[in-house]
């Protein structure tokens, strides 16, 4: 077990932010029996990387560990980890940064597809809690103020 005072570096330090996509099964309903939560990280000094370097390496370590951490045992429901290999992602919501991304899919134990129901979206709830308390957003990154950062926001509003 991880502390979760390491997570929060973890989260900090490759700036860690998080989507929910639903899952949909294949076939004539196309039904949403589940979410995947895919976590995305970046090299947070800024510069440019490849997809094959020992950086994405380690910042995909970086978000296989958050997962393991955050992503628990439950007996109603499977989540499944996967990871699309060396491959970098930009989005406009996070200002085209470069990130590698690590994806978990929350399904029924049982029943692939069956539709979405409570333990399904109560574990989801319980993910995002999770990830926020560790200072991960969902869609783009926001950084966390120190303690004197947030004294002189608080004497800037004041004036």
């Amino acid at each position: 077990m991880i502390a979760d005072s390491d997570l929060a570096k973890l989260v900090q330090r490759y700036q860690v932010c998080w989507e929910v996509w639903p899952e949909i099964c294949a076939g004539p309903n196309h039904n949403q029996v589940g979410y995947e939560i895919e976590l995305l990280g970046t090299n947070a000094g800024g510069c440019d990387f490849q997809p094959s370097s020992l950086e994405c390496a380690r910042i995909l370590g970086a978000l296989e560990t958050i997962a393991g951490q955050v992503f628990e045992t439950n007996q109603d429901v499977m989540a499944e980890s996967f990871s699309d290999g060396h491959t970098l992602r930009y989005s406009p919501a996070r200002g085209n940064r470069p990130d590698v991304t690590f994806a978990v899919k929350i399904l029924h134990r049982h029943g692939y597809d069956s539709p979405v129901d409570e333990a399904e979206r109560a574990y989801l709830e319980s993910v995002k809690k999770r990830l926020c308390a560790l200072g991960a957003y969902e869609h783009y990154w926001r950084r966390t103020l120190n303690h004197s950062e947030k004294a002189i926001a608080n004497l800037r509003e004041a004036a």
